[in-house]
């Protein structure tokens, strides 16, 4: 397990004149072990450990799924495939370009934690997974529900699933065209997904399954 330390720019205005301010140290937090997702976890509030010294965490207003909140990103290379409605809402793809943007901008000011995972149980047709999230205990579910590499750190092949987690973060709907600040994004071909103002974490393991049926069939399986 490693942490990498980021040091921000940042500059204020006092009193009409401008001064330089202390770089905020930001930490990530890489590949943490579940025993230490577990204590990060229970020392920044995120959740209470119980009797059986297990986490027991609040998901807020959304305890399942917010369906109504999915948009698949409209780009040409796999527009065919998609099947549009209700469900997967189309999301122009310099909307989406602004939604990453955003989120990075927001997660590059917090600490983070990242793991790099792996999707598919047969080697043959296993994906990595990239996973970045400001809580803890989003890595620790993502550990349980993903595979975590071995001693030979076999990931699969190809590009990894890329996952920007940002329950905090709340988007402007009326600029980026959204039904609400809760977005669940999926870009197919670039293999990336957003997810923002939603402490479910189940959105996490939906997302990165409805990828892998976009990425199978391609692969006739």
């Amino acid at each position: 397990m490693s942490a990498t330390l980021v040091y921000p720019e940042s500059t204020a205005a006092v009193a009409g004149r401008r001064r330089k301010t202390k770089p905020a140290r930001v930490v990530t937090h890489t590949d943490l072990d579940d025993r230490t997702l577990l204590e990060h976890a229970a020392a920044r509030g995120e959740g209470t450990l119980t009797a059986h010294d297990t986490l027991s965490v609040s998901t807020g207003k959304f305890t399942g799924r917010s369906p109504e909140d999915k948009y698949v990103v409209d780009e040409p290379t796999s527009r065919d495939a998609i099947w549009w409605g209700d469900i997967n809402q189309r999301m122009p793809e310099h909307r989406f370009d602004q939604l990453v943007s955003s989120v990075e901008a927001f997660l590059n000011r917090r600490a983070t934690y990242t793991q790099h995972l792996a999707v598919g149980a047969d080697n043959d047709y296993r994906y990595p997974v990239d996973l970045t999230t400001e809580r803890a205990w989003v890595a620790l579910f993502a550990r349980h529900l993903f595979i975590v590499p071995g001693d030979d750190g076999d990931r699969g092949t190809g590009a990894p699933i890329r996952i920007l987690h940002a329950p905090g973060y709340r988007v402007c709907a009326d600029i980026l065209g959204t039904r609400s600040s809760t977005v669940i994004a999926l870009h197919p071909e670039r293999r990336t997904i957003v997810i923002t103002g939603t402490e479910y974490a189940g959105e996490v393991k939906k997302s990165v399954f409805t990828l892998m049926n976009y990425l199978l069939p391609e692969r006739d399986i």
